[in-house]
């Protein structure tokens, strides 16, 4: 069985992370699953169009509602209403939306414009000598020498520019071989930090990769020995941004070997299985909702495989399974999952809160959710101001509230259909 109980902080996401995880068996996905769509859809960066955009996030909001509820015919009416009235394409794969005819649509009288061209072209952009946009805070950062920084304001400009082109896996790579470096973005502020690894003493391995216990394939020592050298190899290519050399060490350990390595638990198998992705840890609904933890981490596998095979709106669903009918929520970054207390479809983060006050905001999410279902959206928004002046934030993209003072509550995650800002 896989098991490694450590705490160490990750060189890519900068979080302390502990492993202590048992790998279950691995599970088929069922055909009959559909997608429910996350709540994280972003207009296109090269769409600038006119559009009343305030109105097409809450249609898309309510779509998402819809789609979740599995009311797809509802859903895809409303995807017809973008359509015809603001000329907005939704693209669910990409998790984007964009003007497709130029911009008039900004409400039931715009129409659609045939004879317009799109609205945006996908030509690069010139950005100046940097070729992007992104500042360097070097209050917050280490200076990095002259060959890095050439380095960094390349993959910089290099990722901008597939993002703006759509090519989301190529940015996403581009952004990966950042974290590497040591570079941490922040699109929304376009800035950008950096923070120089110290050199590492990895033993005799040289290498921090663990191998999993669990790993079904016998290994001689002789297999073990190229295995840990390519390893060590590609960790130091990786180290020293030669990420070709890097990616052909992997290629190797992948055809010789069949070795999968995981960059985040930092361990390697080699018999084609997964490893665990998130561990248990307390929850609110613990007392509540008893699960079976074999249920659940056989779940995680599934999911697990099913990212695995970029099938991306199958995890999904396996997340909103979890969540909805387990009463599990799940977060990715920490690696972690728990039983939660749902009101209204919504579930607590961060501090706790007293007995009295989760009384009420219980009673105040499931009747705001009644009052939309039946689309009496401004009592809605009644009980979301309220929840507000209790100092109460919703989250309409990941489902969460949080307390904080009293009149400092804010929504964020978009704002739903009939909500007002807060």
């Amino acid at each position: 069985m896989w098991k490694r109980t450590s705490k160490r902080k990750s060189s890519v996401t900068g979080h302390d992370h502990i492993h202590d995880a048992t790998q279950p068996a691995a599970v088929t996905l069922t055909a009959t699953q559909r997608a429910v769509p996350s709540d994280d859809y972003e207009r296109d960066p090269q769409d600038t169009a006119e559009v009343d955009t305030q109105r097409v996030e809450e249609l898309l909001q309510e779509r998402t509602d819809l789609r979740r509820s599995r009311d797809f015919d509802g859903a895809d009416r409303i995807r017809e209403q973008l359509r015809d009235e603001f000329s907005v394409t939704v693209l669910d794969k990409d998790k984007l939306w964009y003007v497709e005819n130029g911009g008039r649509g900004r409400g039931r009288e715009g129409g659609r414009d045939r004879d317009r061209a799109p609205s945006y072209d996908r030509s690069p952009q010139d950005f100046g000598p940097l070729g992007h946009d992104y500042t360097f805070v070097a209050e917050e950062s280490t200076e990095p020498e002259a060959d890095v920084l050439s380095k960094i304001n390349a993959l910089i400009a290099q990722r901008l520019q597939a993002k703006l082109n759509r090519q989301f896996d190529e940015a996403d790579k581009c952004k990966a071989q950042l974290e590497v470096i040591g570079v941490r973005l922040q699109d929304r502020l376009r800035e950008w930090r950096f923070k120089k690894f110290e050199a590492q003493d990895y033993g005799p391995l040289g290498h921090d990769y663990v191998h999993a216990t669990d790993d079904a394939v016998q290994l001689d020592e002789q297999a073990l020995a190229t295995i840990n050298s390519l390893l060590a190899k590609r960790l130091e290519a990786k180290l020293q941004m030669k990420y070709d050399e890097a990616d052909k060490c992997k290629e190797e350990l992948n055809e010789k070997f069949n070795v999968f390595v995981n960059d985040k638990l930092r361990a390697w198998r080699a018999d084609g299985g997964v490893f665990p992705t998130h561990l248990r840890v307390e929850g609110d609904g613990d007392a509540e909702f008893p699960v079976d933890e074999a249920a659940v981490l056989e779940r995680l596998v599934a999911r697990a495989l099913a990212r695995k095979d970029g099938d991306f709106e199958a995890a999904d669903t396996i997340k909103e399974e979890l969540l909805n009918k387990l009463h599990v929520a799940l977060d990715d970054k920490a690696g972690t999952w728990r039983v939660v207390r749902l009101y209204g479809g919504y579930y607590r983060v961060g501090p706790r809160v007293d007995e009295f006050t989760e009384k009420i905001v219980a009673e105040k999410l499931e009747k705001r959710n009644a009052l939309r279902a039946d689309r009496n959206y401004d009592e809605a928004d009644v009980l979301h101001a309220e929840l507000t002046a209790m100092g109460i934030s919703l989250d309409t993209r990941s489902r969460t509230w949080r307390k904080g003072e009293p009149g400092e509550a804010r929504s964020s995650g978009g704002q739903e259909r009939g909500e007002a800002g807060t």
